[in-house]
């Protein structure tokens, strides 16, 4: 039968047990004496389990599975559990990294995104470097370089993924503590990069583009899609001509239906007469390098229309939609057509149109404010 004991010279508990003849010790750390008496109970089930030939009970077998590495590995050598298999998670910076990523379902641009923050992460600390080496201490200097090097809301997204990835290895016991718990990720939000794309901006942009493009660019405006994940998996069977409906088939957030507006229809209808025979794919033009061939597109289609081009050039025309939409549809129908909650669209889509600023002129000279009339809104002193 397992027994416990304390190691003073090590301020925390051990438990021991006689596996086939020879006595064997595991240490626990610091726990509690109840804790180590349920540990020494389940040592008792897998060490009868394994003598018997029997299977290991359900409980046990849990506790062992969730047990730290070091652990699971000594249970492994005194055949209690099963062989753990060597390496199977890299506990290397690097190759963590590389394996986080490549765990990660998601569109093109968030294994862009991984990469670079594996870009950033091995500026500071090389490749080779043991997470568990890592310390709060080292996190901290590392924000702050960052705070240094770049904007507030940019060095506050690197150090959120920096702790995403930390947590995610705490997770598969790699480390016990997330060096990044403590630094601050509240960055201010750069709002100098959104813009309000409008309909007769986009309308002469459509009319400098061919099919192809007219299409794309009316469907991340008028339907706001994530341009390129969207578009590039869209198949012609997607699109309902008799119901007026679009499934969106989205990497990031999966299937949604969106209505086919008529700012879009005739631009598909066009592009489903050019389809060749048997063509799957609706958009089925560089498809391997969309990210940037389309983003070079719609540049020379600005340059053609003689349109300044703006910053985040999908992106802003996909958040004109959702700001189009909260006038007209409620919020939850809004974030099922775009495909993201509400709180993500207060902080990344919401834009401020030149309607705005006009409604706000007609309501301020109606209550008499522009007129230099006391505002009929109550003061504390007032109410």
């Amino acid at each position: 039968m397992a027994s416990i004991y304390r190691d003073n010279s090590r301020n925390g508990y051990r438990v021991a047990v006689c596996v086939r003849g020879v006595r064997r010790a595991l240490w626990l750390g610091k726990i509690t004496p109840s804790g180590a008496k349920i540990v020494a109970g389940h040592l008792d089930r897998l060490k009868l389990a394994a003598e018997t030939n029997t299977p290991p009970p359900a409980d046990a077998l849990q506790w062992a599975a969730g047990a730290d590495l070091r652990i699971r590995r000594q249970l492994s050598r005194w055949g209690l559990v099963a062989a753990i298999p060597v390496d199977t998670v890299p506990r290397t910076l690097g190759l963590f990294c590389d394996r986080y990523a490549s765990d990660l379902a998601g569109a093109v641009s968030t294994r862009k995104r991984w990469a670079n923050v594996r870009r950033h992460l091995v500026q500071h600390w090389l490749e080779q470097t043991p997470l568990s080496t890592i310390t709060a201490g080292d996190a901290q200097r590392v924000a702050r370089l960052l705070r240094q090097q770049f904007k507030p809301s940019h060095a506050a997204k690197l150090v959120g993924d920096f702790r995403q990835l930390f947590s995610a290895a705490i997770k598969y016991r790699l480390i016990t503590e997330n060096p990044f718990s403590d630094c601050n990720t509240r960055g201010q939000h750069d709002r100098s990069r959104e813009t309000y794309i409008d309909s007769p901006t986009v309308d002469r942009l459509i009319a400098k583009a061919d099919p192809y493009y007219a299409a794309l660019i009316a469907l991340a405006r008028y339907a706001g899609l994530r341009v390129p994940s969207e578009p590039l998996a869209m198949h012609w069977h997607h699109v309902d001509w008799a119901a007026g409906t679009i499934t969106i088939v989205s990497p990031k957030t999966g299937l949604r239906i969106v209505p086919m507006v008529p700012a879009c229809r005739p631009h598909l209808e066009r592009l489903f007469e050019l389809a060749t025979e048997g063509q799957q794919h609706v958009f089925n033009r560089a498809r391997s390098s969309a990210a940037t061939t389309w983003r070079d597109q719609l540049l020379t289609i600005a340059a053609r229309a003689g349109q300044q081009p703006w910053p985040k050039l999908w992106q802003n025309l996909r958040a004109s939609c959702r700001t189009d939409l909260e006038s007209l549809v409620p919020d939850f129908v809004a974030n099922a057509w775009l495909g993201h909650s509400s709180r993500t669209a207060a902080r990344h889509y919401h834009r401020i149109t030149p309607a705005h600023f006009a409604a706000c002129g007609v309501i301020s000279s109606e209550c008499g404010v522009a007129r230099g009339v006391t505002s009929p809104i109550a003061t504390d002193s007032t109410r």
